[in-house]
């Protein structure tokens, strides 16, 4: 139904029947009520149930149905690419989730602009995205792997950011009679096995440095690392405990009298 300034608008129409005194149909009432709230509420929540909200990508729950609902036979070969935000934890701890938060939505534009519209990309974890490709062989899902890995090389040359971006990525294609499901574990295997390498080329980039920021292109180190203070155990007088080297404690001795108390306060367990 349209409204007088020309929007649409939903309605929910209501027929009752009017019947004479023979007991016959004799006309009928219709009332129609605006429902057009409740049919955006709707459409919110059927929104939110299939994307992430962070990102917009889809979520893990339409990923897995866009996996049972493909056939590798009819709509084959079948690409899966699943990729890894390296270094978020890091990111969290030192930084704050806000940047953490910025370093995922920033992946997720990189990422979908080297697919293709029909491509599905979704955030399938906290630092994960995957994507299926319909119709795309081995050597075309390598070279949209090269397309993100050389668009990211390109945002962190030319935006420098303070957080520089890095993905691990692995893929796998349908071959014979493998199950999606099946190429999905393989091109998992696959990103963990690119993920350990480079930690063993640029060990720098994944672990955390002494001054609690990541290390890595984009970050200074200033001052010197002081080592953790020695805490000591500021009740110790009123408790009886006593430190004793390496800070074990002593098991405490009798509990003290409380001066101008009158009693003596005692604790049973």
């Amino acid at each position: 139904m349209m409204r007088k300034d020309g929007s649409s608008v939903w309605v929910e129409l209501v027929a009752t029947p009017l019947e004479n005194e023979k007991g016959e149909l004799g006309g009928i009432i219709e009332s129609f009520r605006d429902i057009t709230s409740r049919k955006e509420a709707e459409k919110k929540l059927l929104y939110l149930s299939l994307h992430d909200p962070l990102t917009g990508l889809y979520n893990r729950a339409y990923f897995e149905e866009e996996m049972a609902r493909l056939n590798p036979q009819r709509q084959g070969p079948i690409s899966i690419l699943v990729m890894d935000l390296d270094g978020l934890k890091i990111v969290n701890d030192t930084l704050g989730h806000q940047a953490g938060d910025e370093l995922l939505r920033t992946a997720a534009r990189l990422i979908r602009r080297c697919l293709r519209k029909e491509d599905c990309l979704a955030r399938i974890g906290g630092d994960e995205f995957a994507a299926i490709l319909v119709k795309t062989g081995t050597s075309a899902a390598q070279e949209i792997c090269q397309r993100i890995r050389q668009a990211v090389e390109d945002y962190n040359q030319k935006e420098k950011p303070l957080i520089p971006l890095s993905l691990s990525i692995g893929m796998a294609t349908t071959e014979g009679s493998l199950s999606l499901n099946e190429v999905f574990k393989q091109a998992d295997n696959n990103m963990y096995r690119e993920k350990l390498l480079a930690r063993k080329q640029h060990p720098q980039r994944h672990r955390p440095s002494p001054h609690g920021r990541p290390r890595g292109p984009g970050f200074r180190h200033q001052g010197t690392h002081r080592p953790p203070r020695r805490i000591g155990n500021p009740y110790g007088p009123k408790t009886g405990i006593r430190r004793e080297p390496y800070g074990q404690p002593q098991a405490p001795g009798p509990i003290p009298r409380h001066r101008g108390s009158g009693y003596t306060r005692s604790h049973s367990f």
